[in-house]
């Protein structure tokens, strides 16, 4: 068996790909040897693994998007995140068949936090076909702006709830003093 590489090392042999020349495939190549084999020890290394998973969720999701946005359509094939989500599961699952399971867990997982965020996902998507691509920043504002919004349209909603019950509790007090008035 082989041991698993200390986190330093994995740092330094990712670090040294992140310049503009070089491939993500080049990067899941190395991260595939970090596949454990069965039976090795992982807790060292167990960031890694849930990096690998948190990769393979967010990997996925835009193909998981697609479908809830647009059901019944082709998805339009994003091949290069297959292959980096496919290098991502192969680093945290010893068999080829748990990376298999691994995916499909992403996508489900994925799927969950879309639709839990669904306003989120559609002023996302909104703003990148308005303005073509989305820096770090301006995910962010869009995510708090949106989040801000539907915080304030619950909060409406509650208040509107409440004064609807205080509406009908006054009714009906007022019918039961009516009810003792009448002789």
């Amino acid at each position: 068996m082989h041991a698993i590489r200390p986190a330093a090392e994995f740092d330094d042999a990712v670090s040294g790909l992140t310049d503009e020349t070089a491939e993500i495939v080049s990067i899941c190549e190395i991260l595939e040897k970090l596949t454990p084999e069965i039976g090795a020890g992982r807790v060292e290394s167990a960031e890694y693994y849930l990096r690998a998973q948190t990769n393979c969720i967010a990997l996925v999701a835009g193909e998981v998007a697609e479908l809830i946005l647009h059901p019944g359509t082709p998805v339009l094939g994003a091949m290069h995140d297959h292959i980096e989500a496919r290098s991502f599961a192969r680093v945290a699952c010893a068999s080829t068949s748990a990376a298999t399971a691994l995916i499909s867990y992403a996508r489900a997982e994925a799927q969950g936090l879309l639709l839990a965020n669904l306003g989120v996902l559609r002023a996302l998507v909104d703003a990148i076909v308005a303005r073509g691509t989305l820096l770090r920043d301006e995910i962010d504002e869009i995510i708090a702006a949106t989040l801000a919004q539907e915080s304030v349209a619950a909060e409406h909603e509650a208040r509107r709830r409440w004064q609807g019950i205080i509406d009908s509790a006054s009714r009906f007090g007022l019918s039961i003093a009516a009810a003792r008035a009448v002789p």
